[in-house]
């Protein structure tokens, strides 16, 4: 699940941007973090809650998001070809296969609790 942070739109997997940015005792954004990528600071972190919403400093990035899951239907299709032994980590991305499945949780928990 890609996020953005909202002053520079550079993306990120969502787990890895918010671990980056999140301080660990207060669960807010930590006011001395920036975009790893260009150092934009962030829109008044000392009061930017994880969960609220109104805000959260990130955006999902839609685009990023479709061309993965393009991504992963490609790969999905291969995997399901025949051509793959069942031994092959491809192999875990086809039908109900543990990576996938393990892929749409991440993607059903993301939308749902960091979702506008």
């Amino acid at each position: 699940y890609p996020y953005s942070p909202r002053q520079c739109g550079h993306s990120f997997c969502a787990i890895c941007v918010l671990n980056w940015f999140k301080h660990e005792p207060t669960g807010l954004i930590s006011p001395d973090r920036a975009c790893p990528t260009c150092r934009s600071a962030l829109v008044d972190p000392s009061q930017t809650s994880l969960t609220t919403n109104s805000l959260f400093p990130f955006t999902p990035n839609r685009t990023a998001q479709d061309v993965i899951r393009c991504m992963i239907d490609t790969i999905s299709k291969e995997a399901d070809s025949g051509n793959v032994s069942a031994s092959d980590s491809l192999a875990k991305w086809g039908g109900n296969g543990s990576t996938r499945e393990e892929w749409r949780q991440k993607e059903r928990y993301f939308a749902l609790k960091f979702s506008p």
